[in-house]
This record gives C-alpha cells, structure tokens and sequence, in this order.
C-alpha cells in the first residue's frame, strides 16, 4: 500500500507539473497583453472612456511591463 501512495504522490506531481507548463505555453501564444484592454477601452466612442497613451505607459511602469 505504502508502495501504491508513493507512486500515485509521484504521478501527481507529474501531472501538476505538466498542466502548469501547457497552460503558460498556451497563455503566452495568446495575443495581447495586460494593457492592451486599456487601450481598446476608448474605442466604444463614448468621450473620456478610455486611457491615453501616456497613461497607458505609467501604468506598465509601474506594474513593471516595460520589460
């Protein structure tokens, strides 16, 4: 039984493991980025919706995406 524990612990790991690398691998062919919602956010037409550039580019300064 102690045998059977083990190796099921192992396999978890495994599987742990491998999901959380597919899952970054596929996040990262995804397109866009964290600010790219803030730029899209003035394009709906209405007045004072959305973020300039300048701001958009003091916001990834500050979270550190300027990378």
């Amino acid at each position: 039984m102690t045998n059977y524990l083990i190796r099921r612990f192992f396999q978890m790991t495994l599987v742990v493991i491998a999901a959380s690398m597919a899952i970054y691998f596929i996040l990262w062919l995804a397109p866009g980025g964290p600010l790219d919602e803030l730029k899209m956010a003035g394009a709906g037409g209405r007045a004072n919706q959305g973020f300039t550039e300048e701001q958009i580019a003091r916001i990834g300064e500050y979270l550190g995406l300027h990378r």
